[in-house]
Parts: C-alpha cells; structure tokens; sequence
C-alpha cells in the first residue's frame, strides 16, 4: 500500500476571501469563507477556513467548533490528494445549523453552512472554465475580459474573470489598460488606475 504524501501551502500564497450571509431561524449567520490556493494552479484550493463573527457565535452556540472541525478535515483531505469534486459531491446537499436564504444572488437558499460554502466551492472550483464562476467579483452581472487582461499578476493567479454590478451609470464593461471594472458611459478615467477609457 502506497503511502499518500501531504502537499501543505507555502507560507505566502493566493487567497479568496468570501463574506456571507444566512438569515437562518436564530438571526443572521455571518462570516467569512477562507480558501488557500496552491500558487502553480491557481484553481486549485490547498485550504479552507471559516471565520464566523461574534454574534453569530453567540446565535448559534456549538457552530464555530463543527465548522472548524469540517475546514480541517476539508483542508486536510485537499492537501493529502482528494479531488474537491468529491468533498462537493458529499456535503453539497448536507443539512445543517443556520439553514435559510442568503445575501448571494448565486446562492439564494441553503440548508445550512456547510451546504452553502460547498455550493461556494463547487461554482467556482468544479467542472470546467466555461461554467466556472470568477474567483473575484460579484454575481450581478459577469462579463470575460481580453485574454490578455489580468486583475493581478499573470504568474501568481493567471487570467481571471473581470465583473461588475449594474451601477447607476448603466452597464459595466472592463478598463483597458488595468481590467477593472469600468461604467459604460462614464467620461473621465478609470476608478482603479486613473487611466483614461481611450
């Protein structure tokens, strides 16, 4: 039997960052989704961490320890060679504490906490790119930037997906000297890099 090896992050490495909202039976559950990512493959999820804020903890006594105890097995799991398709595949659907419906147009229900940072992972690290959702940005509205338009740099994360809400300026495209987002109609430069639309 072939002893399996365990791949741990480097110090230093890319991350996702993903705040969340559940309105479940006890009040609001809100928090933060943490996921490490190996820096050669940048979809490719090395860790997992949930933060739950205090009164969260307070509302649901008992959730912060079995959340803790999922990220370390999840993260373990990861970096000793599981695929995430199958973690998906078995707490996709997990029922669980702080069910209900959340601030996430692409998420709108959830059975629990567990289920919803599953969904999390399962739209943006499963299946294959064209029917993967950015690693940043909103969900209102996804619009794919040049090829050669990168938010941060090529080496660390490679191309990524620009997108960007409705604003009242109407619909959102990409600046072309830094790819952020970018009103359509707005005259001046861009937010981001204060270069100008031309």
């Amino acid at each position: 039997m072939s002893e399996s090896r365990r791949r741990k992050l480097p110090k230093d490495c890319a991350a996702v960052r993903h705040k969340f909202t559940i309105h479940g039976p006890s009040g609001p559950c809100e928090g933060y989704v943490h996921l490490g990512l190996y820096p050669e493959f940048p979809r490719r999820v090395g860790e997992v961490f949930i933060r739950l804020d205090r009164e969260t903890e307070r509302r649901y006594p008992g959730l912060s320890g079995i959340i803790d105890d999922w990220t370390i097995a999840t993260s373990m799991s990861l970096q000793y060679g599981c695929e995430i398709d199958v973690i998906v595949d078995k707490h996709l659907h997990s029922q669980g504490i702080a069910s209900g419906a959340t601030e996430n147009p692409a998420i709108l229900q959830t059975s629990g906490l567990v289920a919803y940072a599953t969904e999390y992972l399962r739209q943006r690290f499963c299946g294959d790119d064209e029917s993967r959702l950015p690693l940043f940005g909103c969900h209102a509205q996804v619009r794919v930037l040049p090829a050669q338009s990168t938010l941060l740099d090529a080496t660390v994360l490679g191309p990524l997906i620009a997108v960007g809400p409705k604003s009242p300026q109407g619909e959102v495209s990409a600046c072309p000297d830094c790819g952020a987002p970018y009103p359509e109609g707005r005259e001046g430069n861009c937010p981001a890099c204060a270069a100008g639309e031309g």
